[in-house]
């Protein structure tokens, strides 16, 4: 909760010298994958995002999970179900369409099997690209964004790789 508060105040005192700020509401696929294994979420996104003059931005969004994965091993069921999960970002902005971006991810991932509920949590550093596109005659733009970080499970002590596809509208 504290990280939360610090990255609003962040955000606040940003917005105080940028040149324009957006909201935007999008779709995302995390999918979490371990030694040719994966399971795949559908989230939904609210993010913040604020513009600089100097071709830099900086966004923060809050991903939930709105369906879940059933994974079968033997006769264990394992539903998964992407939890509530935190990203900043730092946007470079090559031209007006494509974007590279610095990450930091906050993720939370639930797990339920038998009746046991189960919830794992990591905090990574990873990477972005992608590409915006600025609807004519209008301010807002529509986003598709690849991002890629790792997902440490300390139970088990494994790594999983997270690659994670994003639509977003900004508003």
């Amino acid at each position: 909760m504290k990280k939360l508060i610090l990255i609003l105040v962040a955000f606040g005192v940003a917005n105080i010298q940028a040149m324009e700020t957006k909201y935007g509401i999008g779709y995302s696929n995390i999918d979490v994958s371990d030694n040719g294994e994966s399971i795949d979420f559908d989230n939904i996104e609210l993010s913040y995002h604020v513009s600089f003059d100097n071709n830099f931005a900086a966004e923060f969004s809050f991903s939930t999970g709105v369906s879940d994965t059933t994974f079968v091993a033997g006769n264990e069921t394992v539903t998964w179900d992407g939890g509530n999960s935190y990203f900043l970002k730092g946007i470079y902005n090559i031209n007006d369409t494509f974007y590279v971006s610095a990450i930091y991810a906050d993720t939370e991932i639930d797990a339920e099997s038998a009746g046991v509920k189960l919830s794992i949590g990591d905090e990574d550093f990873g990477f972005g690209l992608g590409a915006n596109y600025e609807i004519p005659n209008s301010e807002n733009i529509i986003r598709i964004g690849f991002e890629s970080y790792d997902f440490d499970i300390s139970a088990t002590n494994t790594s999983a790789s997270v690659d994670k596809l994003t639509l977003t509208y900004l508003f």
